[in-house]
């Protein structure tokens, strides 16, 4: 479940400064672009939520330029994963960097908490845009 909605107290990146936790459904400004739900890798499940990092986002569809990658999410669906938004739709996006498509070695944990990097920082701003909003 995504870091932003509930009251977990998990704020990641920029200490949640100026980033919206979504409590209920009626704080949801925008519910077809929060995703409340993601497939995540096996090796990266750490805890009962998936932490999308914000620091460098601006917001928007604006370039990220830092941040790191926290959670990883899936590949299983040719190299993507499943989303389920808000409004209750769902949709598969397919990764575009080859860090998120790695395949899962059992018994090998995956490194989390890494730095964007060129070729993570597409997918990172594109979850960075579905996972939570200004306030």
């Amino acid at each position: 479940m995504n870091n932003w909605i509930g009251d977990s107290g998990v704020t990641w990146g920029a200490s949640g400064s100026g980033w919206r936790t979504f409590a209920k459904l009626s704080s949801f400004d925008r519910p077809a672009n929060t995703f409340v739900f993601v497939d995540e890798r096996e090796d990266s499940i750490n805890d009962g939520y998936f932490v999308t990092d914000m620091t460098g986002c601006k917001g928007e569809g604006a370039a990220t330029t830092s941040g790191q990658v926290v959670d990883f999410p899936a590949a299983y669906y040719n190299g993507g994963c499943h989303f389920t938004f808000a409004d209750s739709h769902s949709e598969i996006h397919t990764w575009r960097g080859s860090q998120f498509r790695k395949q899962v070695k059992i018994g090998s944990p995956l490194q989390l908490n890494v730095p964007a990097t060129k070729d993570t920082l597409p997918d990172l701003l594109w979850m960075q845009d579905r996972a939570t909003a200004r306030l």
